[in-house]
């Protein structure tokens, strides 16, 4: 015997004139009016004349939405009863969206693509505009699994941001999630992330050896701190005659080869103590292409514990927020290298 409840607040009201019965047998009971307002599809349904005044599913509206909706002739006091053929937590979430109620909010990734997929599939436009955003906040801690659903249903810009968040994980970790079968996923669309992370890994390793992408020297990274966001950005003194103390040091041991760097004529010395610092940028973005995975400061500050202990350039208490400026413009490259690789890229 199957059991049928009906939903919570706002959606058991007397003053309801439709019912929607979802696949789990939970019953909405809600207003034609605010459907219509936000539906055309459901606009059209209850304008059509309907026949012995309980037959609401026409066929006109089956043909615009395949399997949507079941034509049925039952009622519950006095009210039409449609079945849909989504589950009560994604139905809920649309229905509340539609609603002028405060906008509700769902941490869970399946409720909100159930709904989002339903809102498609009813031509809410108002609900598809609030939920296709929420994938990329999901996307930060659920990368592959919003991707996959992204591809599937053919939104691209997600895909993409998708595919851009899952730079956070080591592809064996992506393997792994595919390979259990945790991720409905095709293998083009999973090839075209692999590929995509691939050749991120490769141009972003490259930035930490190649110095042509420095605004320019003589000049001087550095730090500012904005007070009223609370953010801290990095800026280039290309207007100096100052250089980073890992090129205008002269008591640490120099690197054997020299580095071009941007559009500057002379090439520059840099010190050892550098180089090998770069060496674990280029180590890291090997495996996770994304420019925050280098920038924890014990990482950095342990670089220049490499430097000479004599030496009053690389030591100067100064040279930990020239490296961390530094540390900040070679990210927002990586991160500038990646959007445009990305860029370049289909994923749907």
């Amino acid at each position: 015997m199957t059991f049928i409840v009906d939903a919570d607040y706002p959606f058991n009201k007397q003053s309801a004139d439709i019912i929607f019965r979802t696949s789990d047998h939970v019953d909405f009971h809600v207003h034609k009016c605010i459907l219509s307002e936000a539906s055309p599809l459901f606009d059209t349904m209850f304008t059509l004349p309907q026949p012995g005044g309980q037959q609401v599913a026409s066929s006109t509206l089956l043909r615009a939405a395949p399997s949507a909706v079941d034509c049925v002739q039952e009622t519950k006091h006095g009210r039409p009863v449609i079945e849909v053929t989504e589950t009560a937590a994604g139905f809920g979430l649309l229905l509340r969206l539609c609603y002028p109620y405060e906008t509700p909010k769902t941490d869970d990734l399946d409720q909100a693509t159930a709904a989002l997929s339903a809102a498609v599939k009813y031509d809410m436009a108002g609900p598809t505009k609030l939920l296709a955003p929420r994938l990329r906040e999901f996307a930060a801690t659920c990368p592959l699994r919003v991707y996959a659903y992204a591809v599937r249903n053919e939104m691209e810009e997600e895909a993409r941001f998708a595919a851009s968040a899952s730079l956070r994980l080591a592809i064996k970790d992506l393997e792994l999630q595919q390979e259990q079968g945790e991720i409905e996923i095709s293998a083009t669309a999973y090839q075209t992330l692999i590929r995509y992370v691939l050749q991120c890994q490769t141009e972003t390793a490259a930035l930490a050896t190649d110095f042509t992408w420095i605004p320019g020297l003589p000049g001087l990274p550095y730090e500012v701190y904005d007070p009223m966001t609370g953010d801290t950005r990095a800026e280039w003194h290309e207007d100096t005659d100052y250089e980073p103390p890992w090129f205008s040091c002269r008591t640490c041991p120099a690197h054997d080869e020299k580095v071009r760097v941007s559009s500057y004529e002379v090439p520059f010395t840099p010190r050892i103590w550098l180089i090998s610092l770069l060496e674990k940028v280029q180590k890291r973005l090997s495996e996770r292409p994304f420019g925050a995975v280098f920038l924890e400061w014990p990482f950095l500050d342990q670089a220049i514990l490499g430097s000479d202990p004599t030496c009053r350039t690389c030591r100067d208490p100064r040279t930990s927020g020239v490296l961390r400026a530094f540390a900040r413009h070679l990210a927002i490259e990586v991160d500038r290298k990646t959007a445009e690789i990305a860029s370049s890229m289909t994923f749907c």
